[in-house]
């Protein structure tokens, strides 16, 4: 069995840091980050951005779109979904 590129595009640590603004129910998220193996710098590059847009529906559902950049600026792939909060705060709860 050789190596295959395909499989390994399925995990790539890395680690970031970001920012929220808040405001109404509605949360702009702005990350960067980079890659700690060596094969995720090699196919992805060294850093990336992550600006994403989160709505909360309620205390503990919300909905969220992102983007994913590779080589700093470069789009590589959107996420989207639907999320529930397990554990919350408290000030959060009201």
């Amino acid at each position: 069995m050789g190596f295959s590129w395909v499989k390994q595009e399925r995990f790539f640590p890395a680690m970031h840091a970001g920012y929220e603004f808040m405001f109404w129910q509605l949360a702009i998220r702005l990350q960067i980050g980079a890659h700690l193996s060596s094969m995720g710098r090699a196919l992805k590059g060294n850093t990336f951005i992550r600006p994403s847009v989160r709505y909360n529906i309620n205390n503990r559902l919300f909905a969220q779109l992102g983007l994913k950049t590779m080589q700093g600026g470069t789009a590589d792939w959107v996420e989207w979904g639907l999320g529930y909060q397990v554990f919350q705060s408290r000030r959060d709860r009201n």
